[in-house]
């Protein structure tokens, strides 16, 4: 397809991502499908982060900045409506595409009508980059995603702030009962894993998804209590484990042990993806 009309819009949202924000750029160009474009939308980030985005020079890239805080749902919207691709591939800032991402997902878009979303597995990494094992939670991991522009532009994500630590769950729950998912079986991203840092962060998503279970139930109590149940048991057994083993809580508790084999592989991989360069302006003496 023409640059004006590329296949995939791939949209990355980002506030303040530090050093991972690389990372995640460099995958993008180290993918083995390369009709695509980049849609950068800045959330108000204050690291320096805008100045590396407005640096790439490339005509697949375009930067979005009004240097207000709205929320990642609120800037994927954004994106999916200034994209230009007949497919959307969703990207973290501080995650990192495998390089056959794009192809793996495109050979079975292209078979499949509008409605389909294409998901898959992923890597988890540590706050150090370090490969862990694999990602290995309930539901869809939203950073794989991807699906036809006109499916998002149907199905947007909330920009209510009460679900703003939920934005993802909040989408998948609203469209459970007519969603056509598609899952590949390979690992598509690395996932960056949770960290101790980001306790309040996990609280607050917990209470996020209470109010998700709360509106999606449609009076249906029983399933409404079991629900709610479940994620405050959770959320008790996590903070509980932070308070007696601060250690333990660096490591994601949805990372599921790979063979070793398997680990030297796939950091062998995400080594070849940080030295993949991105074309920026040389600054002038």
């Amino acid at each position: 397809m023409s640059a004006s009309s590329p296949t995939f819009s791939i949209v990355l949202p980002f506030r303040n991502p530090g050093a991972y924000f690389s990372l995640a750029l460099r995958s993008v160009f180290a993918q083995t499908f390369e009709d695509w474009e980049l849609l950068l939308l800045d959330d108000g980030s204050t690291d320096g982060s805008l100045e590396t985005a407005r640096s790439i020079q490339d005509s697949r890239v375009r930067v979005y900045s009004d240097g207000i805080r709205r929320g990642s749902g609120a800037r994927r919207n954004q994106g999916v409506r200034e994209s230009r691709g007949r497919y959307v591939a969703l990207l973290d800032a501080d995650d990192a595409m495998t390089p056959t991402r794009l192809q793996l997902q495109y050979d079975v878009l292209r078979g499949c009508s509008a409605d389909t979303v294409v998901a898959g597995d992923a890597y988890a990494i540590d706050a150090e980059s370090t490969v862990r094992g694999m990602r290995a939670g309930p539901g869809i991991i939203n950073p794989t995603v991807a699906a036809s522009r006109e499916w998002f532009v149907k199905n947007p994500y909330s920009e209510d702030i009460a679900f703003l630590r939920a934005q993802d769950f909040e989408l998948w729950t609203r469209t459970a009962s007519f969603l056509r998912i598609i899952h590949i079986d390979a690992p598509l991203i690395y996932y960056r894993c949770t960290s101790e840092a980001d306790l309040e962060s996990y609280t607050m998503s917990s209470f996020a998804m209470m109010r998700v279970y709360t509106m999606y139930s449609y009076g249906r109590r029983r399933r409404l209590l079991s629900r709610v149940t479940a994620q405050l048991v959770k959320l008790w057994l996590v903070n509980l484990s932070r308070a007696f083993s601060p250690a333990a809580w660096r490591i994601d508790p949805h990372t599921k042990p790979v063979r070793a084999g398997k680990l030297r592989s796939a950091a062998l991989l995400l080594t070849q993806i940080a030295d993949t360069p991105f074309p920026v302006a040389v600054p002038s003496d």
